[in-house]
């Protein structure tokens, strides 16, 4: 272009934004290693669904779960009588066993006609005499304490073999322990008065699912994390639903007008006992362990 002056001149280019320098790959990883890194979590439990409900629901915590299954870790007694002992308990015997943090839950289901039982034997409410044959009829006040005190009425099939795998078994108890509670149920019923009492909500059918759930940081951790749900319903007279495991075929909830094993499983995380200790948890994670 001309100038003034008349003397052609070149227009200047106009300067170039300033790009950030690009980092090496150095720097990058200085910044990776800096990143906190997921806190490995040992889950106190065998179980795989509890497992799947767990990481379920600690999703967005910087936390990786395993069970101590993965870890070869064998699982701890449960000698107590309440469900907050039991937990911290197993979590203190899985962090021990793994050198990490641990966290552990105990949970149950608790009817007011049975002044809370089955609560902490929830698990193994059933004694073997039922499981080897689900057939067999059973008193409905024998002791779940004892195998000896729990008779087959006479000409039962003789005991079978159990099964080996342990989702099997699982399987098999938690129908035994179902029949059981009916049994129980259905005796306590009879010394209630009329079946049509008996019937009636509020009357001996009110039950609570419980979750207890502890976290440590170590073994020996003077400061564990407590956090307790429950989730409250009826127990019905005959199991429905495919879903879940335990004894929620039996457990009906009023508010969503279904029983838990009727429940998905995004239904049931929203909802349950687990869930709203997880949720007390999930709290206390963030604020106290900074997670």
């Amino acid at each position: 272009m001309s100038h003034p002056d008349g003397q052609l001149r070149l227009q200047q280019p106009l300067p170039r934004p300033l790009q950030p320098p690009q980092q090496r790959p150095q720097q990058q990883l200085q910044q990776q290693l800096q990143q906190p890194l997921p806190l490995r979590l040992v889950l106190a439990s065998n179980n795989a669904k509890k497992l799947s409900e767990l990481r379920s629901l600690l999703q967005g915590l910087r936390v990786q779960l395993v069970s101590q299954a993965e870890l070869g870790i064998t699982e701890a007694d449960e000698p107590h009588c309440t469900f907050i002992e039991n937990a911290l308990a197993k979590a203190r015997h899985a962090a021990a066993a793994s050198g990490c943090a641990a966290i552990a839950d105990d949970s149950g289901l608790c009817v007011d006609a049975l002044d809370g039982a089955p609560g902490v034997i929830s698990a193994h409410y059933a004694p073997l005499e039922i499981l080897a044959n689900p057939a067999n009829p059973v008193s409905p006040v024998s002791s779940v304490s004892s195998v000896s005190s729990v008779s087959p009425v006479n000409g039962a099939a003789p005991p079978a073999a159990l099964p080996t795998d342990r989702e099997a078994l699982r399987r098999l108890q938690d129908e035994a322990n179902n029949r059981l509670l009916l049994l129980r149920l259905g005796a306590a019923a009879a010394g209630r008065g009329s079946p049509a009492q008996a019937a009636q909500p509020g009357n001996g059918r009110d039950a609570s699912f419980v979750c207890t759930l502890v976290a440590i940081r170590h073994a020996q951790d003077p400061q564990p994390l407590v956090a307790v749900g429950r989730w409250s319903g009826q127990i019905l007279k005959q199991p429905r639903g495919e879903l879940g495991f335990g004894y929620d075929p039996l457990m009906f909830i009023p508010g969503l007008l279904m029983t838990v094993a009727e429940m998905d499983a995004q239904t049931k995380n929203l909802y349950s006992h687990r869930a709203r200790a997880m949720a007390q948890m999930q709290q206390w994670l963030g604020s106290v362990w900074g997670l």
